[in-house]
C-alpha cells in the first residue's frame, strides 16, 4: 500500500497551488512548510515536519490544490501513499484518522474528537483530575461499558451494575456532592434501577447531560491552558502553524 521514498536535501516535494494526488508520512528527516505570504508575495517557512509527522492529506481528501509549499531540509525517507489508497488506509488505522481530526480541527476541536484520539484524551482527563472533575468521564466510561455488556447480561447481573455504577457516581438519594452526579442529571438511571427494571439505555441521558457539562464548562477552561496550548503543538494544529490552509 505504501511506497518508500528517499528524498535529498533541498528536494521541494511539491509546491503551492500545484495538483495533489499523493499524502505523506515521514519515517526519518525533516522538512519545511513554506506558504506565500499574501502581502509581500514572497514565500514564507511557517513550520517544520519531523519524522511520524504527515503531510498532504487535506489537498487529497479535497482534492483541491497543494495549500504550502513542503522542502526536504536534510535528507529524508517517506512513506507516500497514492488518493485511491489513502481510505483505505484511514478505515484500516482508526487511530490515524482520530489524531487527523484533532489536528485538523486545531483550537475548535470538539469534546468527542478530543476523547476519540488517545493522546489528546490523556492530557484532557489530567486536566479533568486536577480541577476535581475526573468523576465525569469515569461516569460516562462507566456508562459506555453497561451499554456494551448489557446484551450479555442476565437481568440480576444488569441490576447489580446499574447499582454499583449508581452507588459510586450518583451519591445517596438525599444529598449531592461536588463528586457525584446530581439528581437531575441522573433521574431517568435513578427511577429505573428503583423499579429493578433495567433497560439498556438506563445511563444514556445522563451520560449525555455529563458530556454537555464538559462540552461546555470544562472544554473551555481547558482550551485556556497551557496543556491544551503544548498539546496543539506538538500534534502541530493546522491554527498552530498559521496555516490556516482551509479558509
Amino acid at each position: 500500500e505504501l511506497t518508500i521514498t528517499k528524498v535529498d536535501r533541498g528536494t521541494i516535494l511539491f509546491r503551492e497551488g500545484e495538483e495533489a494526488n499523493k499524502f505523506y508520512f515521514i519515517y526519518s528527516g525533516s522538512l519545511s512548510v513554506q506558504k506565500m505570504n499574501g502581502r509581500s508575495g514572497l514565500s514564507q517557512r511557517i513550520g517544520f515536519l519531523y519524522p511520524g509527522d504527515y503531510f498532504g492529506e487535506m489537498a487529497v481528501i479535497n482534492e483541491s490544490k497543494r495549500l504550502a509549499t513542503i522542502t526536504a531540509e536534510t535528507d529524508s525517507i517517506l512513506l507516500e501513499i497514492t488518493r485511491d489508497k489513502f481510505y483505505k488506509c484511514f478505515q484500516e488505522t482508526p487511530w490515524l484518522i482520530a489524531e487527523f481530526i484533532v489536528r485538523m480541527k486545531g483550537k475548535g476541536v470538539d469534546l468527542q474528537s478530543l476523547l476519540h484520539y488517545k493522546k489528546s484524551m490523556g492530557v484532557f482527563i489530567n486536566f479533568l483530575g486536577s480541577h476535581d472533575a475526573k468523576h465525569l468521564i469515569d461516569f460516562c466510561n462507566a456508562a459506555n461499558s453497561f451499554y456494551d455488556q448489557f446484551d450479555e447480561m442476565d437481568s440480576d447481573a444488569a441490576l447489580q451494575m446499574a447499582m454499583d455504577i449508581s452507588k459510586k457516581y450518583f451519591g445517596n438519594d438525599d444529598t449531592d456532592n461536588e463528586k457525584s452526579i446530581s439528581k437531575d442529571i441522573s433521574e431517568f438511571a435513578r427511577e429505573a434501577i428503583a423499579s429493578g427494571v433495567i433497560p439498556k439505555d438506563t445511563f444514556c441521558i445522563a451520560e449525555q447531560k455529563v458530556k454537555q457539562i464538559m462540552e461546555n464548562e470544562m472544554l473551555p477552561s481547558f482550551k485556556k491552558t497551557d496543556e491544551f496550548k503544548s498539546l496543539m503543538e506538538r500534534m502541530r494544529a493546522y491554527d498552530e502553524m498559521d496555516v490556516q490552509l482551509l479558509a
